[in-house]
């Protein structure tokens, strides 16, 4: 091989290695030039008169949207926010919200989050009325709004047996077996702490009696 054809070579090596870190480099550009994953973990409580959402950041996220609205999968109200965290004010009593949040970048908007589901209510002389619309739900086998209606319970009374009780039935059909035992333990020892009545237990016919 003469000098000129391995020079010629040597070139087209050369700048086939070139062509090839070229192509490389692109693929990593273009891996990176990617909007963020959809936020995790969001998480909704209520806080005095508000709703405080948060969730846990996206990487790489420079802000976020947050979405919600009073049925399920239709947000008629969003805000863009710096952090992952937002306060939502003057929510309505008794109101269903829906909630999800998208993170940014500078290549765009990551998709929707998980959708996160509260009942605003912060006066425990309506916790009642949960109980019974969650065991509403629970004799229909709708087991997912059941959970959300005694759990709002519970958030308003924390000394409600009969809150635990229904939800630990809730728990069982959802094949959750250790919270169901967690609720059913703290029913009984709520129910410890109640005072016995001064009725006759044959009165109130617990006990049979024999001629």
């Amino acid at each position: 091989m003469t000098t000129n054809a391995k020079l010629l070579k040597l070139l087209g090596i050369l700048v086939l290695m070139g062509f090839l870190a070229s192509c490389n480099g692109a693929q990593q550009t273009s891996s990176s030039a990617r909007a963020p994953a959809p936020p995790t973990n969001v998480r909704a409580q209520i806080v005095d008169s508000s709703i405080h959402v948060a969730w846990d950041a996206a990487e790489g996220a420079l802000h976020y949207t947050l979405m919600w609205g009073t049925d399920p999968g239709e947000f008629r109200d969003l805000a863009d926010f710096p952090s992952n965290s937002a306060i939502i004010n003057n929510p309505r009593r008794g109101e269903r919200y829906h909630f999800a949040a998208t993170a940014w970048n500078h290549s765009g908007e990551s998709a929707c989050s998980r959708e996160v589901t509260i009942i605003f209510d912060d006066r425990p002389d309506r916790a009642d009325r949960y109980v019974s619309k969650g065991n509403e739900f629970m004799n229909q086998g709708w087991y997912e709004e059941a959970e959300l209606y005694l759990s709002t319970a519970i958030r308003l009374d924390p000394e409600n047996p009969e809150a635990y009780q229904s939800r630990a039935r809730v728990y069982e059909n959802r094949k959750k077996p250790d919270l169901a035992k967690k609720d059913l333990a703290m029913a009984g020892k709520m129910l410890k702490k109640r005072p016995v009545s001064s009725k006759p237990a044959q009165s109130a016919g617990l006990i049979r009696t024999t001629q």
